[in-house]
């Protein structure tokens, strides 16, 4: 698909209400409510925000990752929290929703999901790449993340290939992308408006269990992620 040709949110987001066997009116004069994103987000069994991006709505500034140093610690969490027995995941993910959000006091907060001088073109790579800035993962943590939980290895200028739309959606890399964001693969199939041959692909509990406890710390320290390695190496000791 091309830059030219990429479709604009409200045809997305259409895609993904017909998938769901929703054809009843968005609100009147068309357009998609903080509301009805949450309602459609439920239904698909994907994060709220994650359709704000698809949306190309602003994500509000108390719900972005606010300490980008803490990239650097996600990729041994997912590590050590794929290697624990369901029990390990439970508690581990329990005690990282019990942990206290400390919003930075200076310009520490990430800000924009994309860079603000040279904004990432249009494209599904651009999409993917703001849902794993949400995330509060790096391009270089989003190599790590994505190898552990796929077995996909991508370099950082792979990344870079995929925001800029030069890199070719394969079934593989689509379930990778869609295990990350804990996410149907076949909703990223419906959103590409293409088929990927991935059938019923349902992703394993522990990759189901990492990517909630991805999302869950997305705006905790570094501190606290390393902290919740080391309780995730105990727990498997």
């Amino acid at each position: 698909m091309s830059r030219t040709a990429f479709p604009g949110p409200d045809v997305l987001l259409e895609r993904l209400e017909r998938s769901r066997g929703d054809d009843r009116p968005r609100v009147e004069g068309g357009g998609y409510t903080e509301e009805l994103l949450g309602r459609l987000a439920e239904q698909l069994g994907v994060q709220r925000l994650d359709l704000f991006i698809v949306a190309d709505l602003a994500v509000p500034e108390d719900e972005l990752p606010f300490h980008p140093n803490a990239s650097g610690a996600l990729a041994q969490l997912v590590e050590r929290t794929l290697r624990l027995p369901e029990a390990g995941r439970k508690r581990l993910r329990e005690v990282a929703r019990s942990l206290p959000v400390q919003p930075p006091s200076g310009p520490s907060r990430y800000g924009p999901l994309q860079p603000t001088g040279q904004p990432y073109p249009p494209g599904f790579g651009s999409l993917f790449a703001r849902m794993l800035a949400l995330r509060n993962m790096s391009w270089g943590a989003s190599v790590q993340v994505l190898h552990l939980m796929s077995g996909i290895y991508l370099s950082t200028s792979n990344i870079g290939g995929m925001v800029r739309g030069l890199r070719v959606f394969d079934a593989k890399l689509v379930i990778g992308l869609a295990a990350v964001f804990g996410m149907p693969a076949g909703v990223l199939a419906t959103l590409m408006d293409v088929d990927l041959a991935i059938g019923d692909h349902v992703h394993s509990a522990k990759n189901r269990d990492a990517a909630a406890l991805l999302w869950e710390v997305r705006q905790l320290t570094s501190e606290q992620v390393w902290g919740l390695s080391e309780l995730a190496d105990q727990l498997n000791g």
